[in-house]
Formats: C-alpha cells, structure tokens, sequence
C-alpha cells in the first residue's frame, strides 16, 4: 500500500478457543485466521501462543476509513449474542482500525452511533493505527 488509504478489521484471540470454534460461533468464515501453536513467520521458530481470527471489511482501501468501520460495526451489531458470547468465553475482540494520511497527520472521528453499538457489547476494544 502507497499513498492514502484505510482498512479496518475484527481481529479476534483466544489462548482457548480454536478459529474454528470462533467461526462456528458467529456463523461467519474469516478472511485470515492464524491457529494456536503455528509459527509466526515461515523463517522464525517462535510460535504463536494464541489463536488469531481475522476478518477484514472487505471494502477496497482506497475508500474512507468510516466505510470501513460502519460496515463492520453494522455486522457488530446484528452478532451481539455472538460477540458477547466470544468475550465471556474469555476471547479478545478488537476493531482494528488502520489508515495512512501521506503526510504523518491525521484523525478520524467515531461516530457516537457506532460508540453506542459497540458500549452494547462491551469488552471489545478499538485499536487505531496511524501509518505516515
């Protein structure tokens, strides 16, 4: 990715819980999973501790970072149960949120709609990356 652009995604992780029980949980495939155990990169001998399931917008990421974030925050929204579930089986959600301003400055504004769908759910966190 050069120049300006966005992507946001919900990053799910359990030391617990297996990607495929996180998928059959929320009735939704992941763009990307990483399972507990499997090597972090092809060429290092760490492995990772914990299982990682990935499930990107979807949307291209040259559109507005708030396009992203509404698309994802809408399927938030209607998996309330199943996010909820996630969380009291002690897995880790997060609405990661990453963009690039081509200068190094840069914000983005959460709308207090999806601050009020995501407060329903509590527990999932939001992480915003800023690359310059």
């Amino acid at each position: 990715m050069s120049g300006k652009w966005a992507c946001a995604s919900i990053r799910i992780s359990s030391k617990d819980k297996t990607c495929t029980e996180v998928t059959k949980i929320l009735g939704i495939d992941p763009t990307s999973f990483h399972a507990k155990g499997s090597l972090i990169y092809k060429k290092s001998s760490t492995y990772r501790k914990e299982s990682l399931w990935i499930l990107d917008s979807g949307i291209s990421d040259d559109n507005k970072l708030e396009m992203h974030v509404d698309k994802l925050v809408v399927l938030i929204r209607g998996k309330k149960a199943a996010f909820k579930r996630l969380l009291r089986l002690k897995c880790e959600v997060e609405l990661f949120l990453g963009f690039s301003s081509e200068n190094g400055q840069g914000s983005y504004r959460l709308s207090s709609f999806n601050i009020g769908v995501l407060s329903e759910v509590r527990g999932i966190s939001v992480l915003f990356d800023l690359y310059p």
